[in-house]
């Protein structure tokens, strides 16, 4: 049984279309190419659970901007979840 309140505690909670995410491990870069009207942005995605520990990958799309550290972006702007 996975410790629910554990991974919370150790990788976060993201919240999408009213329902929370339990993020496994720290978001990585996908190394996508974005679409054109997407320049200067990334794409960013963690391994999630939800509540029922059903598995999902959670998406973020940033603005590049490299006054900020990784930790300084918002991690609550979710861009989609992916049920796997």
């Amino acid at each position: 049984m996975i410790d629910l309140k554990e991974m919370e505690s150790k990788y976060g909670v993201v919240e999408f279309e009213g329902k929370k995410y339990i993020l496994k491990d720290q978001a990585d870069f996908t190394s996508r190419l974005l679409p054109d009207h997407l320049e200067g942005h990334f794409e960013m995605s963690a391994p999630a659970i939800d509540e029922d520990e059903n598995e999902y990958t959670v998406y973020w799309i940033f603005e590049n901007d490299p006054e900020k550290e990784m930790d300084e972006y918002d991690y609550e702007d979710v861009d989609r979840v992916v049920e796997n």
